[in-house]
């Protein structure tokens, strides 16, 4: 074990171990059970791995939310202790600590918190467990997968939409409560990992008010491995809905689109749709404890539009629209509002630099596609917004005199709030559209052949930043 945390030589560490996965892939792929529970183990027993989880674990955004036992690793000492002791042998995970994450449907979440240990021995048997999901992923899965995104699966439905006969009914699909929902036994049965670590992540159960509530199904959210374990629980649909459209007596063709558990089903049949593959679809998620939702789930046309991943996909006269949805532009003005509401004392610097942070997360998530007529609604409400607060925070017959001291003439006739330094707050219709490049559908993020594929696409994304 290293003397010091903060000379770890983190880069070598994580390529020795990539080293192991590209094996474990590569073992994988002609059938060597016995070889890839050899390497797995391997991992497992690495000091490297155990080092690296502990590292993942103490570096994200969850670093400082401890689980029922209280304890954060927050200490160089802490760490390297914590990475001495993580190891399989006689572990015993512990239940979550239950807190409630609101939606913007306005309803909450539960959000399992795992204790440090807990959250480490996730990542730890992640390193095992991936490249074995990943040789086995559907192809255009892009949800909770190395180097793919939404933009990947929203590229993927252009080129459906796009080509030169295209399909226009789909199938928008929603799983009823999928987290919740996915049957322990099939999990058990299916995924290649120690049953006894899985059975005691999958039965732990959650702590809430003082009182341990167990589980019979579902999984953790909140679990670093719980993402993964769903994606493997729905690979193979991909497969199985193209068999069934085959087998038809007049076969045409389906596209399956996915990112995690939310879904369309693209057919140049309705009858298609909902004669065979709604009731594939239904077969294959009940052997695993799920089910559509009666609500959520619809057919619908291209030409009416449909919603997908927070974009609306319509087919015009000549070309194909793709734009946030409402909903999506709605639940961020609401979140800036919050965001004022909280903050109404706060000085003018921290106010622009939780704006700012949000504003250019929603432009990063969009900036693949044209988006300037909702920046602009956007950057007026938020100026508007801000005039406000400007207003409201000054005293006297001068006050908006001396709000307007924070704000300069910008662009499109707005008005850009400034902090102190005069740096002004993030303006979303600055970002200019960046079109995507899609991901390879066959690549494997852990399969050597794909290696220098995605060198190439790394330094290409760092040749143009925008």
């Amino acid at each position: 074990m290293p003397q010091s945390w903060y000379t770890i030589p983190w880069k070598r560490m994580l390529h020795n171990v990539r080293q192991i996965q590209m094996k474990i892939v590569k073992a994988e792929q002609h059938g060597g059970l016995d070889e890839v529970q050899r390497l797995q183990q391997q991992i497992l027993d690495s000091q490297e791995a155990r080092l690296l989880a502990v590292k993942q674990v103490t570096s994200n955004s969850g670093k400082r939310t401890p689980g029922i036992d209280g304890h954060l690793w927050d200490t160089a000492e802490q760490k390297l202790e914590a990475a001495q002791k993580l190891k399989p042998e006689h572990y015993q995970p512990r239940p979550a600590r239950r807190v409630p994450i609101p939606k913007s449907s306005g309803r909450f979440r539960p959000l399992g918190i795992l204790t440090m240990k807990d959250r480490a021995m996730q990542a730890l048997y992640l390193l095992a467990l991936d490249p074995v999901a990943e040789t086995h992923a559907d192809p255009h899965s892009y949800g909770f997968r190395k180097y793919r995104s939404a933009a990947d699966a929203i590229a993927r439905c252009r080129e459906i939409f796009e080509s030169d006969d295209p399909p226009g009914w789909v199938l928008e699909a929603d799983i009823e409560s999928c987290f919740d929902s996915i049957d322990h036994e099939w999990l058990l049965s299916h995924i290649p990992l120690d049953s006894g670590v899985l059975q005691g992540w999958l039965t732990a159960g959650y702590m809430e008010h003082g009182q341990l509530y167990p589980v019979e199904r579902g999984l953790p959210q909140g679990g670093i491995i719980s993402p993964v374990l769903m994606n493997m629980a729905l690979d193979g649909l991909e497969a199985q809905l193209e068999a069934q459209a085959a087998a038809q007596r007049r076969p045409s063709p389906v596209y399956l689109v996915r990112y995690a558990d939310d879904f369309v089903v693209i057919s140049r049949s309705k009858r298609l749709l909902q004669r065979h593959i709604i009731p594939c679809v239904e077969k294959f998620l009940a052997e695993r404890g799920m089910c559509l939702s009666a609500q959520k789930t619809r057919l619908s046309h291209i030409k009416r539009g449909i919603e997908f991943l927070g974009f609306q996909l319509r087919s015009g006269k000549d070309e194909l629209h793709i734009a946030p949805t409402s909903r999506n532009v709605a639940n961020l003005l609401l979140k800036i509002d919050e965001v004022l509401k909280v903050n109404a004392e706060s000085d003018p610097d921290r106010l622009a630099l939780i704006l700012s942070r949000i504003l250019r997360g929603w432009s990063e998530y969009f900036k693949h596609i044209d988006t300037l007529a909702e920046c602009r609604r956007i950057d007026r409400y938020v100026s508007k917004a801000l005039w406000k607060w400007a207003v409201t925070q000054q005293t006297g017959l001068l006050k908006r005199r001396k709000a307007r001291q924070h704000f300069t003439a910008g662009s499109d006739g707005i008005r850009t709030f400034l902090n102190s330094k005069g740096d002004p707050v993030f303006a979303t219709r600055d970002v200019p559209v960046s079109p995507h490049t899609p991901i390879d559908p066959a690549c494997n993020a852990y399969d050597i052949a794909w290696q220098s594929y995605l060198k190439q696409r790394q330094a290409a994304r760092h040749r143009d930043p925008a």
